[in-house]
Formats: structure tokens, C-alpha cells, sequence
């Protein structure tokens, strides 16, 4: 699995993830709900809920592919190009609940 926030391959084991360049370790139950969704694609991905005010902003990475994901206009809906996997269902915990060391910051 991908690190979201860096797109670095995360170490994992059979419970978590943790993103060694970020310092940012996964709680059990994101880690199983961006697996199942993205490694193991046993969970479709969840359709963009239409908001005209809502925006996540800054850069993010499929934790399937790793590659640079893609916001969807007036959703909620953040979209990976090669898989079509939904990360905003994902992004109030990454934001809220796993800071990630960027250089000399968190975020």
C-alpha cells in the first residue's frame, strides 16, 4: 500500500500501515478500510457526493497505485486516474486523525 499524503510505499503488517518518510502510522481501522478499497478492491469506491462549497485542497496519492490523485469539481471526490478509487471518503481522518512529517512540518 501507498502512503496518501507522500505516495511512498508504506511498511506494513497484518493490522497497520506506517509511512516511514512521514512518521505517520495508520490506525487498524483506516488501514483496513483503505486496503480493502484500493490493494484488495473488495469495496467498490464511493461515488463523489455533489457539494458546490466543499473542497479537500492540497495533494494526494492512491494508496493502490501511489500515483497523483485527482479532485473531482464540486464534490467531495477525490479520484485516482488509473483505478478510479475514491480516497474523500478517507480524508477527514487522514487530515484529522495522522499527521505526516513534510521536511521541517506536519500536515
Amino acid at each position: 500500500m501507498h502512503c496518501p499524503k507522500c505516495g511512498d510505499a508504506m511498511d506494513e503488517d497484518d493490522a497497520t500501515a506506517k509511512c516511514v518518510r512521514g512518521e505517520m502510522e495508520l490506525s487498524q481501522f483506516l488501514a483496513k478500510g483503505l486496503h480493502d478499497s484500493f490493494v484488495a478492491r473488495s469495496v467498490a469506491p464511493k461515488q463523489p457526493v455533489p457539494s458546490k462549497a466543499f473542497r479537500w485542497g492540497g495533494s494526494w496519492f492512491c494508496p493502490g497505485c501511489g500515483v497523483l490523485m485527482s479532485e473531482v469539481p464540486d464534490t467531495n471526490g477525490v479520484i485516482c486516474p488509473d483505478c478510479g478509487g475514491n480516497l474523500g471518503p478517507f480524508i477527514y481522518q487522514l487530515i484529522e486523525h495522522h499527521p505526516h512529517r513534510f521536511g521541517d512540518h506536519w500536515g
